[in-house]
């Protein structure tokens, strides 16, 4: 098939700014369009602050997404579990601080969609891969990481716990580094994830666990389990990810992860707001 460079510009007079996006698609591939009200995490007053666009992905699985996005540059967040409320707000949070964009994946307020964790379906030859990247690679500006926002369940499952993720849960694969923040931030459900194929971190991650002083879990790619962080690992390794982990109902923790790793990374508060 050939592939053209698709260039969408939305332009919407109501807050007098617009949608503007390279991408690397068929046109027949995505259709963008300006929100309409339906879903539950968008209220009136997000709508009042950003601009808010719904995404097909024009595929047999009917995939869809929101982006909402800031008027100032900024990261773009991966939000892929719908149900993670608290990561949304978490995002929102974030927007208001640091400008940026949001790309998540609609599934009626459920983990899964049609039965497919939306961050396991990315793999080599894959449509949905291909314009999900596309789509976090136009949204984020030179020089800014991809950041996956995630919840879980309180205390891993395998320790008495309820939830999978867990910075004392240890694996042939991964590296536990212990950060010592006072208050739920030395929880073991609060982490970053960071993953490569190397068997040890780069200099630039070792600076950043050791000096962002969070519960670090790295992962050793060897094998996709066809989440983002693996997917990237292997095929995109130049792409600065990460991933934010906090428990279900804390935006709070969690907001305070993304302003340390923020600060470190030195990414400045915005100095235009509009809106408030």
């Amino acid at each position: 098939m050939f592939i053209k460079t698709l260039f969408l510009l939305l332009a919407f007079q109501t807050f007098g700014f617009s949608l503007s996006l390279s991408l690397n698609l068929n046109p027949s591939e995505l259709t963008i369009t300006k929100y309409h009200y339906g879903d539950k995490d968008i209220t009136n007053r997000i709508l009042g602050d950003f601009m808010v666009y719904s995404v097909s992905l024009n595929d047999t699985n009917k995939w869809k997404a929101t982006i909402v996005q800031s008027i100032n540059p900024g990261p773009c967040f991966f939000i892929p579990h719908d149900n993670e409320q608290s990561s949304f707000k978490s995002a929102i949070s974030s927007l208001r601080k640091y400008g940026g964009s949001i790309l998540m994946i609609e599934s009626n307020e459920k983990r899964n969609f049609r039965g497919i964790d939306p961050n396991r379906n990315f793999y080599k030859n894959n449509g949905y891969t291909r314009k999900i990247i596309n789509l976090i690679k136009a949204l984020q500006p030179k020089g800014y990481p991809i950041i996956t926002l995630h919840n879980n369940q309180d205390g891993w499952s395998g320790n008495g716990g309820k939830g999978t993720v867990s910075i004392y849960k240890k694996g042939k694969s991964t590296i536990s580094y212990f950060g010592d923040r006072p208050g739920k931030l030395k929880d073991e459900d609060y982490l970053i994830y960071l993953a490569s194929t190397n068997d040890k971190p780069s200099k630039f991650q070792k600076d950043m666990i050791k000096a962002i002083n969070l519960n670090v879990k790295y992962e050793i790619v060897s094998r996709s389990d066809k989440s983002l962080s693996n997917f990237l690992s292997i095929h995109k390794p130049n792409i600065f990810y990460l991933n934010i982990e906090s428990e279900h109902g804390d935006s709070i923790n969690q907001q305070k992860m993304i302003d340390i790793v923020f600060d470190y990374l030195s990414l400045e508060e915005t100095s235009i707001n509009i809106f408030e």
